[in-house]
C-alpha cells in the first residue's frame, strides 16, 4: 500500500469515527442519557430582581418552533401536574420574530379557550414532524379550524383588544426579564435554572429551589462558595 493509499485510508477512517460518535451523542442527547452535573446551585443564576414566593411560580419561556422545547415538553407538562402546596406553574410564549408572533398569539388564543392540551403536541408535531411552517395568522387558522374552534373565530380572536392586550404585556415581560433564549426556567421572579443535556436534572433543580423556598430559606447565589458545613 502506497503512501496516499494510507493517508486516504486514515482520513476514511477518522471521518468515520467522528461520524460515529456524533450519532452515539445525538442518541445520547435525545434519550437524555448524557452526564449532568449533581451540583443544583451550579444549575442556577439569580437575577437582580425581588423574589416573589407568595405564590412560588415556576415560569417556562418556550417556543413550538424550538426543538429544545419540543423535547423538554413532556417531561416540564408531568412534572407540573403534581406541584406542591404553594406552587404554581406557567408557560409563556416568547415573540423573537414575524413567525413567533404568530405561534405567541396562538398560544393566547389556544389558553383563552381551554384549547391548550388538545393542540398543544399537534403544533409541535407539524413543526418538527412534518416541516409545517405558520407563517400567517391564516396558516394557523386553517391548521385549527373545526378543532374546537373556526377559522372565522381564530382569526377574529387574533387581533382582538383582549389577545393583543395580552400579547402586548408579555412582550413587555420577557423584554423585562432579558430572556433571549429558550427553553428558559425562572423560579420565584429571581433564579434561572438552565435547561441543558440533562433535562432531568433540570427538573431536579426546580425541586430542590421549591423546598428551600417553602422551607423559608433563600438558595444562595452560585457564584458564592458554599461552606460545606453549612450543607445537610
Amino acid at each position: 500500500m502506497d503512501k496516499v493509499t494510507r493517508l486516504r485510508t486514515t482520513i476514511l477512517a477518522t471521518i468515520g469515527l467522528l461520524t460515529a460518535a456524533l450519532l452515539i451523542y445525538s442518541i445520547l442527547y435525545g434519550l437524555d442519557l448524557l452526564p449532568g452535573g449533581s451540583n443544583n446551585a451550579a444549575r442556577y443564576a439569580v437575577l437582580d430582581r425581588p423574589m416573589v414566593d407568595d405564590p412560588i411560580v415556576v415560569e417556562e419561556f418556550y417556543t413550538f418552533s424550538c426543538i429544545h422545547c419540543r423535547r423538554f415538553d413532556p417531561l416540564i407538562s408531568a412534572w407540573a401536574e403534581d406541584l406542591p402546596e404553594g406552587t404554581e406553574f406557567k408557560h409563556t410564549h416568547v415573540q423573537f420574530g414575524l413567525q413567533e408572533e404568530v405561534l405567541a398569539r396562538t398560544d393566547l388564543i389556544l389558553k383563552q379557550r381551554d384549547l391548550m392540551n388538545r393542540h398543544r403536541e399537534r403544533i409541535f408535531s407539524a413543526i418538527h414532524d412534518r416541516g409545517s411552517s405558520f407563517r400567517s395568522p391564516e396558516d394557523m387558522a386553517d391548521f385549527l379550524d373545526g378543532r374546537g374552534i373556526s377559522r372565522e373565530q381564530f382569526l377574529s380572536l387574533y387581533d382582538g383588544n383582549y389577545v393583543t392586550r395580552l400579547f402586548n404585556q408579555e412582550a413587555s415581560h420577557i423584554r423585562e426579564l432579558n430572556v433571549t433564549s429558550v427553553p428558559r426556567l425562572i423560579v420565584a421572579n429571581k433564579y434561572v435554572v438552565g435547561v441543558g443535556q440533562d433535562r432531568q436534572a433540570a427538573l431536579d433543580t426546580l425541586d430542590w429551589l421549591i423546598s428551600e423556598l417553602r422551607a423559608g430559606r433563600q438558595p444562595p447565589d452560585p457564584n458564592e462558595p458554599i461552606d460545606a458545613a453549612d450543607e445537610s
